[in-house]
């Protein structure tokens, strides 16, 4: 009979293990389950606090404006002083979420930065057209004058006939010199 004790111990030792796990289990899931309540109480403690708003709309205004110069000062210092430079480097932070300074020192940014300042360097380079010279660009008003033609672009030939409208209506028809022949 020691062997049946044996046998009939080990199986009330198995059973007490087995109550033993599913009682740590249960304890272990309502841990868990109290640990996501009061995670879920502390944030809405925290959002349901009124925010403390400055007195004076300006403070708050002061502290941006603040910002904003210490950004742009270091956008110009960076050498970045045009504004389609400036207004890139914004964007990009506020689009991913992090500091002016980090848009600027990255290396994929320099690049678009460069790329921008190449652009507005060939733009600040061509003729501003209206001179003496070719007639501007073919998708300006006056170029269309000068060559007294209508272009294919609705709106734009709408455009030149109205400037040629306006040409003609501010010349006089007669001429104030008497024609004696």
């Amino acid at each position: 009979m020691p062997n049946e004790n044996a046998g009939e111990n080990q199986e009330s030792n198995q059973e007490n293990d087995g109550q033993m796990i599913k009682r740590l289990r249960e304890e272990r899931n309502t841990y868990k389950a109290q640990k996501s309540h009061w995670k879920k109480k502390a944030a809405e403690s925290k959002g349901d606090k009124p925010e403390k708003k400055p007195d004076k709309p300006d403070e708050l205004d002061k502290s941006d404006k603040a910002l904003e110069i210490a950004q742009h000062a270091l956008l110009n210092s960076s050498g970045y002083k045009a504004s389609e430079q400036q207004d890139y480097v914004f964007e990009q932070a506020k689009k991913l979420k992090v500091d002016v300074s980090e848009i600027v020192n990255d290396d994929y940014h320099k690049s678009k930065l460069k790329a921008i300042s190449d652009k507005l360097a060939v733009q600040g380079n061509m003729p501003k057209g209206g001179g003496t010279g070719g007639g501007g660009a073919s998708d300006s008003v006056e170029y269309w004058l000068a060559k007294d033609e209508l272009p294919e672009d609705q709106e734009l030939a709408e455009k030149v006939v109205e400037a040629k409208k306006k040409k003609d209506s501010g010349s006089k028809q007669f001429s104030d010199t008497l024609y004696v022949g």
